[in-house]
Order: C-alpha cells, then sequence, then structure tokens
C-alpha cells in the first residue's frame, strides 16, 4: 500500500487537475503533490524491502531502500514546486502529463525487477512527449523526434533485458551479466552520452519555454539513478562523464542561444554525475545523487528564469535583451552560483563531494579546469541574457503569477539551505558522509570561479554572440586565426547535430528494424519471455 501511494498520488493530483471546472489553483496541485512526502518518509523508518501485489505479473516488483530515498524525495518535493510555476502557463493536459511523468520517474525509482523499471521507463517516455505535443503551438517534428529516439532507447534496453533473462531466468534489478552495451545504449540515451545527446539540445531549445521547466526534470535523472543502481564504479564512465563534461562547456560557449546555453551545459553537470558513478564507491555514489538532486534546484530555477525572460521580450538571442527587473536578475543569479559550485550554494557540496571521490589527481585537475569552463559560459549566460541591455525588443504579455515568483523564490532558497547545510541530506544520501567545507575544498572551489570570472572579465567581447550570419560564438572568431583544426572540429558537431535533430526516414527504419530483430531473436531464443 505505502509504494501504491508514491506512484499514485501524483496521478491522482493529475486527474484533479483535469476534473476541475476553471482555471486549477496552483497551491491544490502544491500541496496535492507534497502528500507524497508522507508515505516517502514513513517507507524511509523502514528497512527492507516492501511488496507490492497488484496483480501475479506485479507481485515483488518493488523495493524501498537508501538509493530510491534520495531521489524519490527531491523528485516529489522539486516536482511540487514546479506545478506552482508551470500550472498557470501550461494547459490541463499538459500538467496532467507532468504529473504522469513523475509518478513514471518514481516507479523507476522504487522497482526492483526489470519488468518494472521497463514498464515505467516507457510510460515516462510517454509522459514527457505528450507535455511537447499537447501544447497549444507544438513543433511536431520535435515530439516526433523526442518520441521516436526514446522509444529507440527502450528498445536497446529490453533487448538488454532479454538477453540478461535469458542468462540468469531471472529479472530481479542487479547489474546485468550479459548484454551491458544495450543497457548503456538505453540509458546512455536518456542520459545524454556523447553522441547520443542530440536530442537534449534540439529538445530543450526549441519548445515552449514553460514546457522545457516540465520536461528538463525527470528524463535524464532518471537514466542517471538506474545508471547508479546498475553500472557503479564502470571505468568507462569516467571517460564518457569526462567527454560529456567538456562538450557540454564548449557548446555552450558557442551556443547562440540562452536555452541552448542551459541544454549543453545540462549534459555537461550530467557528465559530473557519470564521472561519479564511474568512481564508484560510497563517496562515488553520494557524489552522483547528491549532485543529480542539487541539478534538479538549480536547473529548474534557472529555465524558469529563461522562460519569464524570453516570453516577455519575446527573444532568446544573448545580449539582445532590456533590461530585466531586479527580481529575475537575482533569481538568475543564485541558479548561476549553485551551478558553478559556488559555496555556499548547492552545487559546491556536490561537486566537492564528486572531487574526493575521483580516483586520481589528473582527474581532479580536469574537473577544476572544467570549473573554469563552466564559470565562464554561465557568465556568458547571465552578463548578455539578463545584464545586457543593448537593443530595443517588443515585450511578450506574460504576466508573473505570485505562484510563479514563490516557485521561484523557493527554489532559491533551496539552493541556499542545501548547499550551507549539506550534513541536512545525511539522512537521505544511500552513504553517511561528514561536512565537506574546510578552507581547502572552499579554496579548491573559489580559485577556479575567480579565474573563469577573470577571464570572463577580460575576454567578454569575444563571447558575445553574433546575431548576424557569420561564425557563431567564441571559437569562430579564431577560424582566420589559424585554429582551423578547432574551428573544423566545431563546424563537424554543428552538422553532425543539425543533422541528427532533424527527423529523417532513418530513424523510422532503425526503429522497424530493431523492433523485427528484437521480436525474431525472441521468438528463437526466449523459452519464456517472462
Amino acid at each position: 500500500m505505502l509504494i501504491t501511494l508514491i506512484v499514485l498520488i501524483p496521478i491522482l493530483v493529475g486527474l484533479s487537475i483535469l476534473w476541475y471546472k476553471g482555471p486549477y489553483p496552483p497551491w491544490m496541485s502544491f500541496i496535492g503533490l507534497l502528500l507524497g512526502l508522507i508515505p516517502i518518509g514513513y517507507g524511509s523508518l523502514h528497512t527492507g524491502d516492501i511488496s507490492l501485489t497488484i496483480l501475479p505479473l506485479f507481485g515483488s516488483e518493488w523495493q524501498f531502500h537508501e538509493y530510491t530515498l534520495i531521489a524519490a524525495f527531491f523528485f516529489t518535493i522539486v516536482g511540487a514546486t514546479i506545478s506552482l510555476f508551470i500550472t498557470k502557463y501550461l494547459n490541463k493536459a499538459q500538467i496532467f502529463s507532468f504529473c504522469l511523468a513523475l509518478s513514471s520517474a518514481l516507479g523507476i525509482t522504487m522497482a526492483k525487477g526489470y519488468l518494472s523499471l521497463f514498464l515505467f521507463w516507457e510510460m515516462l517516455t510517454l509522459s514527457t512527449a505528450l507535455i511537447i505535443f499537447l501544447d497549444n503551438h507544438p513543433d511536431k517534428k520535435v515530439g516526433k523526434l523526442f518520441l521516436i529516439t526514446h522509444l529507440l532507447g527502450g528498445l536497446a534496453l529490453l533487448f538488454g533485458i532479454m538477453l540478461h533473462y535469458n542468462s540468469t531466468g531471472s529479472l530481479a534489478l542487479i547489474p546485468p551479466v550479459t548484454g551491458q552495451i544495450w543497457f548503456l545504449l538505453g540509458i546512455g540515451l536518456k542520459v545524454g552520452f556523447v553522441p547520443l545527446h542530440f536530442w537534449i539540445p534540439a529538445t530543450y531549445a526549441a519548445i515552449n519555454p514553460v514546457a522545457t521547466v516540465a520536461l528538463s526534470i525527470f528524463t535524464t535523472k532518471a537514466g542517471i539513478l538506474v545508471l547508479a543502481k546498475l553500472f557503479a564504479g564502470l571505468d568507462i564512465l569516467i571517460v564518457m562523464g569526462t567527454i560529456m563534461i567538456y562538450y557540454g562547456i564548449l557548446l555552450s560557449l558557442r551556443s547562440q542561444q540562452l536555452r541552448g546555453i542551459l541544454s549543453y551545459q545540462h549534459i555537461s553537470q550530467l557528465g559530473f554525475m557519470v564521472v561519479s558513478i564511474g568512481a564508484g564507491g560510497a563517496l562515488g555514489v553520494n557524489g552522483a545523487f547528491l549532485h543529480m538532486t542539487n541539478h534538479m534546484v538549480y536547473k529548474s530555477l534557472l529555465f524558469m528564469a529563461t522562460a519569464i525572460l524570453l516570453i516577455q521580450t519575446n527573444n532568446d538571442t544573448p545580449g539582445t535583451q532590456k533590461a530585466r527587473p531586479n527580481l529575475l536578475l537575482g533569481l538568475a543569479l543564485v541558479g548561476t552560483l549553485a551551478i558553478v559550485g559556488m559555496p555556499p550554494f548547492n552545487g559546491f557540496v556536490s561537486k566537492a563531494v564528486i572531487k574526493y571521490a575521483v580516483p586520481n589527481s589528473t582527474l581532479q585537475v580536469l574537473l577544476t579546469i572544467a570549473a573554469i569552463g563552466t564559470t565562464l559560459s554561465l557568465a556568458r549566460f547571465l552578463y548578455y541574457g539578463f545584464w545586457a541591455k543593448e537593443s530595443k525588443v517588443t515585450p511578450g504579455r506574460m504576466i508573473v503569477t505570485p505562484s510563479a515568483t514563490l516557485s521561484m523564490l523557493l527554489l532559491a532558497g533551496m539552493t541556499i539551505v542545501l548547499g550551507a547545510t549539506p550534513t541536512f541530506l545525511d539522512w537521505l544520501t544511500p552513504y553517511s558522509f561528514e561536512s565537506i567545507y574546510s578552507l581547502s575544498s572552499i579554496w579548491q572551489a573559489l580559485l577556479p570561479i575567480g579565474i573563469g570570472i577573470l577571464l570572463f572579465l577580460i575576454f567578454h567581447p569575444r563571447f558575445q554572440p553574433i546575431t548576424n550570419q557569420g561564425a557563431p560564438g567564441f571559437f569562430g572568431r579564431y577560424i582566420h586565426h589559424g585554429e582551423r583544426f578547432i574551428s573544423k572540429g566545431i563546424t563537424g558537431i554543428h552538422q553532425y547535430e543539425k543533422y541528427t535533430s532533424q527527423l529523417n526516414k532513418a530513424q523510422y527504419v532503425l526503429l522497424v528494424c530493431l523492433m523485427l530483430f528484437l521480436l525474431t531473436w525472441l521468438v528463437f531464443n526466449l523459452d519464456s519471455p517472462l
């Protein structure tokens, strides 16, 4: 009954929104979703597995343990806070889809077996795709790209599950003994492994800005959660995570859009989590979960502030906005300080734990250098997005409601509270950890941030976006200064992302072929598919 409540509460809130006549009060969805914290808190007081039997198919497919507590808690509290923001701006069907996505993420969190994991995995794909398709001004191509891409990832995951089942005869959620490459493909697509990341900038930077807020919290975080459960300590993840970190930084410095900067930084921050999972051990797992939950908080805040900015100015090009209200600028500043890892904000805590978790000093140096790049990228985002006053644009008609303001203030407060009192999270994390505040850790965080700010102050004209048809971004300005190799590499990346962001026949063919291959394999190789 306990697990049933955790998964069903968001669905019931979503149904109440559909049935409610007239505009739905945001505080009702906020309180309704927060009720999910009651069974989660009760479950945290009990150890061991909790079985749920609705049908024989689902018997003993669920569990509540330390790996699920922190994810369930923050999926619920951040989801409830986001509902305060989106309820007035999205239609009821989209809000219901958001609640369904929250339920799916919680189902993935609580899954004990591969069957229930896969069912909620695909439920998450469908519910998040509906947020795009149900928009009043939907981009059908973006929605189809998102849906087909994630269906392909789901099929890869299913094929891995079947290979694992054929070898073990069990669907218990344990690290796979065979078919690991299929698991990594399916999970890696949701997490944003390079080059499977293309759907993130193609989706987050193209749809309704408010829909981006609703979409960004669940999909990649569910992938991180499953990756930590199945592949903690896998060395190759350190390499992939490092690639993701630097790839996201480089492309965010090149991006012409505010949401493009945030989308590529999304990939970069996911890279920190992947590195931490690859490092393994108590600190590695803790670091991944801490950064996952902290990222939910500050990235939601940044996407909210950006959504308001874009709708009010009707412009998504950095450096072309009017002067912003002080409150919006302040909230964006809080999110920026959190993502760069400035103490006492929450990003500092999780990034410090990750640095302690990585296995060698070389990787620690790479993470420190990455902090400089992150600071450069977010300084560009903050300055040209929320500070520069270089042109006049026609304001939109978005009215910032009190509930939306409260939502952003709550998230801003969370970044400070979770950063200033990290031991508060000790009861939520899988393993215990001591406070990471020390003169050494603070200095290690402040040094790269200071260098990044100094570099931006010196070279900020070179980071200014080019709004004409010329070569965009920081690296494009050096094409004629001998750095042809870098410029060609950036151009090649741009062409790859341009191609993969467009829906094409190859994706349909690949989807059909993978389905036929999977079905054929099941028929001829499995005595029983379940």
